[in-house]
């Protein structure tokens, strides 16, 4: 699959491009912000169209081996500003597409909420309030509740017209399970069912990326 150019704010290292998997969910990933009219994905990943826009290279996807059981890192450098989001090569393989977009989307969500507060915080949280339609909301420092508090409908949405590129579908509570999978908080018994079902079910369909 030849290599997508249509996210010239993210810059892809040499590991990255190299990776065949990993090329076609990221290609598929920016094909869906362009097919589809989504928030999330339009501001935060092809052109951060907020105010609040990362220069070329102020975010960049690198792929290597993680000596930690994360299935990525989102490692920001506070001198200038370059957020580095790493998935771990040695998840990859048994990895379904629909799980590494989803990693990808998390990644780049830290990212741009780390710029973005960094930059101008009160006009982040001003502005967030205002397309809520809310005037006051819960932000708090914990970046994995502020995500789960915000972010997990327009991911929803983001996984289900991903995953229908490939020409598959799926109940909305398993893009849900995968959306929040990973954050970290303390899941119930239901919800670590689900996502486990939810893992399992994807997996089945194949572990490739057509």
């Amino acid at each position: 699959m030849p290599i997508c150019t249509c996210a010239p704010e993210i810059e892809l290292s040499p590991d990255f491009k190299n990776n065949v998997k990993i090329m076609c969910v990221y290609s598929n990933l920016v094909g869906t912000a362009s097919r589809n009219y989504n928030p999330l994905v339009i501001n935060f990943l092809t052109n951060f169209s907020d105010g609040l826009s990362f220069n070329p290279g102020d975010v960049t996807f690198d792929l290597k081996s993680l000596d930690n059981t994360e299935s990525a890192t989102c490692t920001r450098n506070e001198y200038n500003d370059i957020c580095t989001i790493t998935l771990n090569q040695s998840y990859i393989n048994n990895r379904a597409p629909v799980e590494l977009a989803k990693t990808m989307m998390h990644e780049i969500l830290h990212a741009k909420i780390f710029h973005s507060k960094l930059v101008a915080p009160d006009l982040f949280e001003t502005m967030f309030l205002k397309y809520l339609g809310e005037t006051t909301g819960n932000f708090g420092t914990d970046e994995h509740q502020f995500i789960l508090n915000y972010y997990i409908p327009p991911m929803i949405r983001f996984l289900k017209d991903f995953d229908s590129s490939f020409g598959n579908s799926a109940p909305d509570d398993f893009y849900k399970a995968i959306a929040i999978s990973g954050l970290g908080l303390k899941y119930s018994a239901s919800e670590l069912e689900q996502i486990m079902t939810a893992q399992n079910f994807f997996r089945s369909r194949g572990l490739n990326c057509p």
